[in-house]
């Protein structure tokens, strides 16, 4: 699966230190399932990616789990 074209194409990303919202207007919005420690979240083409505490960037495709994991 893919992030339907409304979220990719309204881009906005907000996250706390333990959740990431992406946003298909100004007040409609879905969480991820991510893990704790999130220090970062953007757009990376149609995928978004998660930066942890521990130095990890979680790719997302989707609103599933994250699809792959690499080491900053």
């Amino acid at each position: 699966m893919a992030f339907p074209s409304d979220y990719v194409n309204f881009g906005k990303i907000e996250f706390t230190s333990c959740s990431v919202f992406v946003y298909r207007t100004p007040h409609d919005r879905r969480a991820l399932t991510v893990p704790n420690g999130i220090v970062n979240a953007w757009w990376q083409g149609s995928n978004v990616a998660v930066e942890t505490s521990g130095g990890w960037v979680y790719m997302f495709t989707d609103f599933g789990s994250y699809s792959s994991k690499y080491k900053k």
